[in-house]
């Protein structure tokens, strides 16, 4: 089984597209601690046993309900010294598949055997659990970090310079390359550190400031590329006067407006983390509004499907641009199965047809949820 500390967009399009092929969907809550905690494993087994039962009704072989809940037996993969345990953990399987997922939310128990993966709940949650890069930069230890909202990961950069001075000496025998050659710089060797701070005229600020420019442009050709082949939004960590100047020298695409000021040599990745969120949240909370105020205007023009019957006819002819979601109104286990099932595939059907799902709390006269189909056309 793979296992995956996350969801992303591209694992969700890939659990939507498996269709029309016994497909075994598992939600085992994982947040217990104490002894409760000892109890996941039974709660599995019994979870187990409910698929079983449900493959058996279906008709299916014995060999082939073998197979399909094998993967299952370890769920929560290997242990990890210091990670945080998921709050649920996603288990799917299907005849050429099997993954799961670590899910930061709390999702019901839930046990589902039907022609199609239940992903409903994640459509939402890959939306808002969205990616970035955090660029931290100083004069001793630039970073790139990739992350969520759970986690943050750093980044391997080919060519990233080790500090400003590496950068700088780079970028000065770069220079008296072009003029002199290819050959050696009278003697030197490519492994001297020795490198040119800017000289002449100008005050020591001003000459500071040229020096992080050129630090900067190397900086600049080393995580462009990686950030360019995979796009994400770029949240800068920097002292406030240097990143002007850093923003400048950044060709990479999507580099937000939001800045966050200090030192961060000495801080943890987990503080790192909170401060990128809190930028990403803000960006978030305007994607909500800005959400509320276009179902607002396209349901004046008649063209939102409010409820799950004309939504979901909508969804399945690839009408739907924007899905809009009450996250309280995902029907767990218990809940009568045609609503479940209804719900599930109009947002498959969204993801698949190329819209988006939102996980959007009700605001009266605009969304009163559960859901909100905003049409294309």
């Amino acid at each position: 089984m793979r296992h995956h500390d996350r969801l992303s967009q591209a694992d969700l399009a890939e659990l939507i597209a498996i269709r029309n092929v016994p497909c075994v969907s598992l939600y085992l809550p994982c947040d217990d601690t104490g002894p409760q905690r000892q109890q996941i494993p039974l709660r599995l087994k019994n979870m187990l046993a409910r698929a079983e039962a449900a493959l058996k009704a279906q008709g299916q072989r014995w060999n082939s309900i073998e197979d399909l809940l094998r993967p299952f037996r370890d769920p929560l993969g290997p242990e990890k010294n210091g990670k945080l345990r998921p709050k649920t953990v996603a288990l799917f399987s299907a005849e050429g598949l099997a993954a799961s997922f670590e899910l930061p939310t709390a999702l019901p128990e839930s046990v589902h055997v039907w022609d199609r993966f239940y992903v409903g709940p994640l459509c939402g949650l890959a939306a808002e659990n969205a990616g970035y890069y955090a660029l931290a930069v100083s004069d001793n230890h630039p970073r790139l970090y990739r992350g969520d909202r759970y986690a943050l990961t750093p980044v391997d950069v080919p060519n990233m310079p080790r500090n400003m001075e590496s950068a700088l000496w780079a970028d000065t025998h770069e220079k008296e390359l072009q003029r002199h050659g290819a050959g050696s710089l009278g003697g030197r060797t490519s492994g001297s550190h020795s490198f040119v701070h800017s000289t002449g005229p100008g005050t020591d600020m001003e000459r500071r400031k040229t020096d992080l420019k050129r630090y900067f442009d190397v900086l600049d050709a080393a995580v462009t590329p990686f950030i360019k082949h995979s796009p994400l939004p770029v949240i800068l960590f920097g002292v406030a006067y240097e990143l002007p100047i850093l923003r400048q020298a950044l060709s990479a695409p999507g580099v937000c407006s939001e800045e966050v000021h200090g030192n961060f040599d000495r801080r943890s990745v987990d503080e790192i983390r909170a401060e990128a969120w809190r930028v990403m949240q803000v960006r978030f909370d305007s994607d909500q509004a800005r959400l509320l105020e276009l179902c607002g205007a396209m349901r004046a023009k008649h063209r939102t499907a409010d409820s799950l019957e004309p939504a979901l006819m909508y969804a399945r002819a690839g009408k739907v641009e924007e899905l809009l979601v009450d996250p309280g109104a995902w029907p767990n286990g218990s809940a009568d199965e045609a609503l479940v099932r209804g719900m599930n595939e109009a947002a498959s059907e969204v993801i698949r047809h190329k819209g988006r799902v939102h996980s959007v709390r009700p605001a009266p006269g605009i969304f009163e949820g559960p859901i909100s189909a905003l049409l294309r056309y």
